[in-house]
């Protein structure tokens, strides 16, 4: 698919006879988008059009929730793209109920703090070998006035 353009996606999606608080997922779209359900605008970032001049792009991560009314639920996502190189849906859209999403989110931003943890950590004990052998260079260069002791201890 081209990075520059329009499309409009439609799915059609039958839903339990329980609904509770329904929501939708759009952390991947890299591009100005509008999202319907049953013709109710739910979310929208820029202004999506079929030319450059009708188009506004914008990048917004967004969860959007909403009561599905109907035991069908169509969900209309218009997006364009015309601006950047590289734009577009990058990763998957994730649809369910908004406990489930919500609990998704809060495991993912979990996941993301490790990991930042983690390299913070590797980068600390990295600095500290860097400075541990600055300092084991500035012992054994030089005029040597830090190991001056060791040159009157008698070995016999």
């Amino acid at each position: 698919m081209p990075s520059h353009g329009w499309a409009s996606y439609r799915l059609k999606i039958l839903l339990p006879e329980t609904r509770p608080l329904m929501g939708i997922n759009l952390t991947s779209l890299h591009t100005s988008y509008e999202l319907y359900a049953d013709n109710n605008l739910i979310s929208a970032a820029g202004r999506p059009g079929t030319d450059s001049s009708a188009s506004i792009p914008y990048f917004k991560q967004d969860t959007a929730f909403f009561y599905a009314e109907k035991d069908v639920l169509v969900l209309t996502l218009h997006l364009s793209n015309f601006h950047l190189d590289d734009s577009g849906i990058w990763e998957s859209i994730f649809f369910g109920d908004a406990e489930t999403l919500r609990l998704n989110g809060q495991k993912r931003l979990a996941f993301e703090f490790f990991l930042l943890s983690c390299i913070f950590s590797m980068g600390l004990y990295h600095f500290g070998l860097f400075c541990m052998l600055i300092a084991l260079r500035a012992l054994t260069t030089g005029d040597y006035s830090t190991l001056l002791p060791l040159y009157y201890f008698h070995f016999n």
